[in-house]
C-alpha cells in the first residue's frame, strides 16, 4: 500500500506496459496504455481523493454542469449530454442513429468521448457515413425512454434506433437508487450510526449504501426487481411494445437492443434479469443482441469506474460499443451509406 500527497490510500498494483485492444469480432477499440493505467489507479484508491468530489459549475450553453469523479458532465434542457441548442439538420446521405438508455448510455463517470455511443460513432465512421446521437438520460427507466422516443423520433427522423437496456429499466419512472427498503426494521438512530461508522474519509453515500447492502441490511436494485418481477415485467413489456410500435409506424427497422452489464456473472442475478428483459424485447419485435457469450467471456470481470462510482468503466463502454458495431456490420442497415 502507498499514500498520495493528499493522504489517499492506494493499493500497489503493477503498471500496464502496453495498449489494450478490445475486439469482440470485426470491430475494435484501442485503450491507450495511459488510460489503462488510469483505470487501474482509480480502482486502487481506498479513500476517495478530494478532487473526485461532486461540484457544480456554470458552462456556457449548458442547462447544468457538474464535475464528478474528475469528469465533467453536461446536460442540455432535455438532460442529454450535449449543450443546449438546435439539433443538426438531417443529411439524407448519412445514416442517423438515435441511441437511447439511462446513465450507462449517457456515460456517467467517464468522459463523453468514452461513452459507448461516441465509441460506436468512432467505429462505424471508419467505413460508413453515420451519425450517432446519444439521447441517454441518467435515471431513466423504460417508461421514460419510451417517452423520449415519442418526442424525438418525429423531430430527428432517425434511420435506426438503438436501446441500451439496463436491468433497473424494469423499475418505475425515475426511481432513485437510494430509495430501497431496509431488510430489517432498525431505529433511525441506528441507521444513522451505521451510515456514519461505515463512511471513511471522502466516502460518498453510494459507497455507504453498498457497504450496508453487503452487510445484508439493505436491498439493492436486483433484490427490488427480483422480488416483484412479475409486476415489473408487465410494465417493461408494455413500454417496449410501445417503442416497437412507434418504430413500425415510422417505417423504421426493428429497434436494436442490447442489455448492458458492468457486473457480468454467469448465473447471477443480473443475468437472470437480462434474460427476462431479452425475452420481453424479442416478444415486442426488437432486434436483440444476445448476451450469453458476453457473460461467458467476461464472467466475474467487474468493470466499474472506481469503488465510489459503480457505472461502467471505459473498458466496459468499449466492449459495449464493439458488440453493437459488430451486430450492425453483420446486417444490411448500413449498406447504403458505405464509404
Amino acid at each position: 500500500m502507498r499514500w498520495t500527497a493528499d493522504g489517499a490510500a492506494l493499493l500497489t498494483v503493477a503498471e500496464p506496459t502496453t495498449d489494450t485492444i478490445i475486439r469482440t469480432g470485426v470491430a475494435e477499440i484501442t485503450l491507450p496504455r495511459a488510460l489503462v493505467a488510469e483505470m487501474a489507479a482509480r480502482r486502487r484508491h481506498l479513500t476517495q481523493p478530494p478532487e473526485w468530489a461532486e461540484r457544480f459549475e456554470t458552462v456556457p450553453g449548458a442547462s447544468k454542469a457538474v464535475w464528478w469523479h474528475g469528469v465533467r458532465h453536461i446536460f442540455d434542457q432535455n438532460d442529454f449530454r450535449r449543450l443546449d441548442g438546435p439539433f443538426p439538420e438531417k443529411d439524407p446521405l448519412v445514416l442517423r442513429i438515435l441511441v437511447v438508455g439511462d446513465s450507462l448510455t449517457y456515460g456517467t463517470g467517464v468522459p463523453l468521448e468514452w461513452a459507448w455511443p461516441s465509441l460506436l460513432q468512432n467505429i462505424l465512421s471508419r467505413t460508413h457515413h453515420v451519425e450517432v446521437m446519444n439521447l441517454g438520460i441518467s435515471g431513466a427507466q423504460s417508461e421514460d425512454i419510451a417517452l423520449t422516443l415519442n418526442r424525438f423520433i418525429p423531430r430527428l427522423k432517425p434511420d435506426l434506433v438503438i436501446y441500451g437496456v439496463f436491468c433497473n429499466d424494469f423499475l418505475a419512472s425515475h426511481t432513485i437508487e437510494g430509495d430501497y427498503e431496509w431488510r430489517v426494521p432498525l431505529p433511525e438512530w441506528l441507521k444513522d450510526l451505521l451510515i456514519e461508522r461505515t463512511r471513511l474519509t471522502g466516502f460518498v453515500v453510494r459507497a455507504t449504501g453498498q457497504a450496508l447492502i453487503g452487510l445484508g441490511i439493505k436491498h439493492d436494485i436486483f433484490d427490488e426487481i427480483l422480488a416483484g418481477l412479475g409486476t415489473f415485467q408487465r410494465r417493461f413489456r408494455e413500454d417496449v411494445h410501445n417503442m416497437s410500435q412507434l418504430a413500425v409506424e415510422r417505417g423504421l427497422p426493428p429497434i436494436v437492443a442490447m442489455v448492458l452489464d458492468q457486473f457480468p456473472a454467469v448465473g447471477g442475478r443480473s443475468q437472470k434479469l437480462t434474460h427476462a428483459a431479452e425475452a420481453a424485447l424479442r416478444s415486442a419485435g426488437f432486434d436483440v443482441i444476445e448476451t450469453n457469450d458476453f457473460y461467458r467471456d467476461y464472467d466475474g470481470h467487474f468493470m466499474v469506474v472506481s469503488p465510489w462510482e459503480g457505472h461502467p468503466s471505459e473498458e466496459a463502454h468499449a466492449i459495449f460499443a464493439t458488440r453493437v458495431a459488430d451486430h450492425l456490420l453483420r446486417g444490411t442497415v448500413l449498406d447504403r451509406v458505405r464509404r
